[in-house]
């Protein structure tokens, strides 16, 4: 098959826990952050997260929630939001969390999901987060400026780069085969 320049990957074929880690190193490379770790092993509780970012300027942290899915409903995106709620009082609330990221696999441009979005949106902002969703396109885009997050997690990995990065296969100079 043909694959064209900007051609967004299968991520939902990952797997879950690889989609995870693709998302905890974009999300690492987003500005202002230090630090992000996968939050909990598995069978541990998560408290409604996977991903716990720490901001450079030491003011709060920032969470992600991975879904490693063909397709999403609204009714999936309002279970995660409740997840993490059902947790606000009890321990996010002493965190000073800024930011929630909802990660997906799939496409988010369906009329209703987009109008779920905004509705978990004003929910958050009343709580002092922003909440922002990244559909499988958005993820694509962040990535287009890693390379080596591309390589690292998708495979062929230099004709991911290729395709989302514009970025030339890795050659070793002549000397070095030797």
């Amino acid at each position: 098959p043909i694959i064209r320049s900007g051609e967004c990957p299968s991520f939902h074929k990952m797997g879950e826990y690889s989609f995870q880690d693709l998302c905890r190193d974009l999300f690492e490379a987003e500005p202002g952050i230090a630090v992000c770790e996968g939050y909990g092993t598995r069978g541990q509780r998560q408290n409604g997260i996977d991903l716990l970012a720490h901001r450079q300027d030491g003011n709060g942290v920032e969470v992600g929630q991975c879904k490693c899915y063909e397709q999403i409903s609204p009714a999936d995106i309002s279970s995660v939001s409740d997840e993490f709620l059902r947790h606000w009082e009890g321990h996010w609330s002493r965190r000073n969390v800024k930011r929630f990221i909802l990660f997906v696999a799939c496409d988010l441009s369906r009329r209703e999901i987009q109008d779920e979005i905004v509705e978990q949106s004003q929910r958050f902002r009343a709580l002092g987060i922003a909440y922002e969703a990244w559909s499988k396109l958005r993820i694509r885009s962040k990535l287009q400026s890693q390379p080596p997050i591309v390589r690292t997690h998708l495979y062929p990995p230099d004709l991911w780069a290729q395709i989302i990065c514009g970025t030339a296969p890795i050659s070793l100079p002549a000397s070095s085969t030797r």
